[in-house]
């Protein structure tokens, strides 16, 4: 809550860290960022949205740009596509897109370049500070291209044109605050210190209070020392963090006054920041000069704005006259308003004006509601969004500045995207699309509602029966002056996806590698393709090489998805089978001859029915599990068993060494009387 004390009151303006990637939602609806995204690799941050999202952002080569629901960001890190509430390509965009209240996700992909590419990116959500901001971004012949200005002075004009107020949102407070921030850059030989400093009008009914904040913002969570600042207030602390504040007494509020700061360096080691104010057209009032000691020599000091540069805790070298709530991060809701806000810098006394003015502030914390700003810096009541406040370069022939569509069109969805910057000339714009193809030739009148500046995309449904082939299509944009410009493109209609599988054998045993091929006919490029085994995920492809360990019955499915996001699914069942093995069991490996005996296949693993072939050297001589033989020669016979199941085959064998029969062979010697016969037994 606001700090309220005794006079003077030291009004506490609460600086806003804005989002580092992935750090969560502001309380003042700012996200903002500067970064280098390596080629195929991609930025996000997510983002609380409250009744839509201005986003600008400026790429040093073309990328994709994308704001996801949860569940599509959640599709995209895995891989299967990138579907998007808003999807853009290019440079430069600034569009505000109307969407529901929730979470979102901005991303940011380096797909279109191969290189590394800059971006600064900016994404407001109300409640925001409204008013007139200098981001460091110029617009000039239908783009943005950052810039950097260093000037000494700051001054902010605010006019009173009509009633004003409102009251804060979550208190009883009816004060809210126009707000002058800037971010002084201070070199010394030891570095940087960058420094934000604040000159705030506090208005409330009829009155007016000028208060000044100084925040360290060199390195997140730095503070304000007390023994390096001097000035007629004093260093406070607030969250943890130190900073300086001090605020005059109240005083008669004027149709217009004007907010001015001035940065010098005043000794080796110090650096004097003055905010004044002047009333209607009264002289300034410097109303406090603060001294800030440091501890090593300064080479130099200025306000500095620029638009691909962030202070050491990630703020916006920005420069912002914006409305706000009373203090401490609350927001304000206006019930009527009419400001008219300009702002100018002075650089070694010659005037500077910004190059191009935006109307969120993105810095402080004091959001407002029901507030916009109309081109030239009227601040009125209403939801609406003006691309650019003001520019020196607005006025532009009229141009198409990036155009991309759909190569592929699924006849399935019957879908065209175009992806479109339009700029210049005098608006609104008109544009059609002609398109001719086999039996077919329409023309459409196409909506281009994602803003007048930024990148925008358009789906065009080219209806039902659409035939596969080649059509030819002609994109024209023509001004309320009659001024046009076309794009002449061609695209292919294709049939939806169909898939169908092929195996590498048609017998599965675990324990050995399974190799499924994937063959899509059909569907617009590229296709991605994903794998699934019993509904889980085990891989993408067109070929599955999978080994399954334990037999069983695996339901395998290939999901073929083209660039549209239409599917094709195809699934098998298959039956794997453990491996096949066997083994003779004999009760002799040495055996007389026209000796009986029964051999025995075991099968060891397998799954019947089995079919067994028994082989004696070479000749088949049975079939069956078991085999009875006996050999009536002598000698060494190989007996073979090959068992068959399920198109697998097993074979053992054992060698059977058959002895010849026992013969006895020794002397005998006979005695016998003569005339009597004998037997030899």
């Amino acid at each position: 809550m606001r700090l309220d004390l005794k006079l003077p009151v030291f009004l506490v303006l609460i600086s806003f860290v804005v989002l580092v990637l992935f750090t969560s939602h502001s309380q003042a609806g700012t996200w903002y960022y500067v970064t280098t995204i390596q080629p195929k690799l991609y930025v996000s941050a997510s983002i609380n949205v409250n009744k839509g999202l201005a986003l600008i952002v400026y790429s040093s080569s073309p990328i994709t740009v994308m704001v996801m629901t949860p569940s599509q960001f959640s599709a995209f890190q895995a891989g299967y596509g990138s579907q998007a509430v808003y999807s853009a390509v290019g440079t430069s965009i600034n569009t505000f897109l109307n969407l529901s209240s929730g979470q979102y996700y901005l991303v940011l992909y380096n797909n279109v370049s191969q290189s590394p590419t800059q971006v600064s990116y900016f994404a407001i959500t109300r409640p925001a500070p409204t008013g007139i901001a200098d981001y460091g971004l110029a617009y000039s012949s239908g783009g943005l291209t950052p810039y950097t200005v260093t000037f000494n002075e700051v001054v902010g004009r605010v006019n009173f044109l009509g009633p004003t107020g409102g009251y804060d949102v979550g208190s009883s407070n009816t004060a809210y605050t126009i707000q002058l921030n800037a971010v002084v850059l201070v070199s010394t030989q030891r570095g940087y210190q960058e420094l934000w400093a604040q000159d705030v009008a506090l208005v409330n009914g009829n009155e007016v209070a000028f208060a000044d904040n100084i925040w360290n913002f060199t390195a997140p969570g730095a503070s304000v020392q007390a023994s390096s600042v001097s000035g007629k207030g004093s260093v406070i602390t607030y969250n943890g963090r130190g900073l300086y504040a001090y605020s005059t007494q109240p005083m008669q509020l004027p149709s217009a006054f004007s907010l001015m700061m001035s940065v010098k360096q005043t000794s080796s080691n110090q650096v004097t920041i003055s905010f004044g104010y002047a009333l209607s057209n009264q002289p300034i009032q410097w109303y406090d000069n603060v001294t800030v000691t440091f501890g090593s020599p300064v080479n130099g000091a200025y306000f500095l704005v620029s638009g691909n540069r962030m202070t050491g805790d990630y703020h916006a070298f920005d420069a912002e006259l914006v409305l706000g709530g009373g203090g401490s991060a609350s927001n304000y809701y206006f019930t009527s308003a009419d400001v008219d806000l300009s702002m100018y810098y002075l650089s070694g006394g010659n005037v500077v004006y910004p190059k191009t003015l935006f109307m969120f502030g993105l810095d402080t914390a004091e959001g407002a509601e029901n507030l916009y700003t109309a081109s030239g810096g009227n601040v009125r009541v209403g939801y609406s969004y003006t691309t650019y406040v003001s520019s020196q370069n607005v006025v532009a022939p009229l141009k198409i500045t990036y155009f991309s569509y759909s190569n592929y069109v699924d006849s399935f969805l019957s879908k065209l995207q175009i992806n479109v910057s339009v700029t210049g000339g005098v608006q609104p714009y008109s544009l059609t699309l002609n398109v001719n193809g086999p039996n077919y030739k329409r023309s459409f009148a196409l909506s281009y509602s994602n803003g007048p500046y930024g990148y925008g995309t358009i789906d065009v449904n080219l209806g039902n029966n659409l035939q596969p082939g080649t059509y030819f299509a002609q994109f024209k944009v023509t001004d309320s002056q009659g001024s046009s410009v076309t794009e002449n493109f061609t695209f292919t209609v294709v049939p939806p996806p169909s898939v169908f599988l092929t195996s590498n054998s048609s017998v599965y045993v675990s324990g050995s590698p399974v190799e499924l091929t994937a063959n899509v006919t059909g569907g617009a490029p590229p296709i991605s393709l994903i794998w699934l085994v019993n509904g889980t995920y085990v891989g993408s492809g067109q070929t599955l090489i999978r080994t399954f360990s334990t037999p069983g019955v695996y339901n395998v499915t290939v999901i073929a998805m083209d660039s549209w996001g239409v599917k094709a699914i195809k699934s098998v069942l298959i039956n794997v089978l453990p491996p096949l093995s066997v083994s003779i069991v004999s009760p002799y490996t040495t055996v007389d001859v026209n000796v009986s005996f029964t051999l025995h296949a075991k099968v060891i693993t397998g799954s019947p029915p089995f079919n067994f072939t028994w082989i004696i050297n070479g000749k088949v001589v049975g079939q069956g599990q078991n085999l009875t033989i006996s050999f009536p020669q002598p000698g060494t016979y190989n007996v073979t068993v090959i068992v068959n199941s399920h198109g697998l085959r097993a074979v053992d064998y054992v060698l059977i060494s058959v002895d010849p029969p026992l013969e006895v062979n020794a002397p005998l010697n006979v005695t016998a009387e003569q005339g009597v016969p004998f037997r030899l037994v």
